[in-house]
């Protein structure tokens, strides 16, 4: 475990919110649907976030594990085509 120190004589400095640097989502395939991506872009410009984070991108329903010429290979195809056609 890391060791973990604080300096009570230095000055305090204000904190970053976390807010605007990452915000959470529910599952990866949130992120594929119209409705969510438009609340995204609203959250985005009200809030001023750069990165959103979820779960279950390399789930089954993502279907980023494809069979291709008889062998299985990720595939990142269907989020990155539907990122490319909505830009935030």
């Amino acid at each position: 475990m890391p060791d973990f120190t604080c300096d009570l004589d230095h000055p305090a400095e204000p904190l970053r919110p976390i807010w605007t640097f990452c915000v959470g989502s529910g599952h990866a395939r949130l992120a594929l649907r119209a409705d969510w991506q438009r609340q995204l872009t609203r959250a985005r410009r009200e809030i001023g976030f750069e990165h959103v984070r979820f779960h279950g991108l390399f789930a089954d329903d993502m279907k980023t594990l494809v069979e291709h010429q008889n062998q299985l290979r990720y595939s990142c195809t269907p989020a990155a085509r539907k990122r490319r056609s909505t830009s935030m």
